[in-house]
């Protein structure tokens, strides 16, 4: 099997379309890999699976993220970057709710 970047290429997604956006990360060990159960757009849901109204969990408050992609290794770059989307997505998430109303 073919790996690109350390990984099987089955977990690789192409990113296409600009802008493109560069950060400057620093390494740390500390984390938490066990947030809150979210749906795909980040709303936080209660132990029966049901969606909480208004609440939404992003970066490492979110649980599930990491089940097979995560390294400690590089844990920087790959906490930064979802931390940074996953807020991103919530509020595209919300806007979108808001134009509904």
């Amino acid at each position: 099997m073919q790996k690109g970047f350390g990984k099987d290429p089955y977990y690789l997604r192409e990113v296409a379309t600009a802008p493109f956006y560069v950060i400057r990360g620093k390494l740390n060990t500390l984390t938490s890999l066990n947030g809150v159960k979210v749906t795909a757009d980040l709303q936080v849901v209660d132990k029966n699976d049901h969606v909480i109204p208004g609440l939404y969990a992003v970066g490492h408050d979110a649980g599930g993220v990491y089940g097979d992609s995560y390294d400690l290794k590089i844990g920087e770059g790959t906490a930064s970057a979802f931390a940074l989307n996953s807020a991103r997505l919530a509020v595209m998430h919300i806007l979108s709710q808001e134009k509904k109303k």
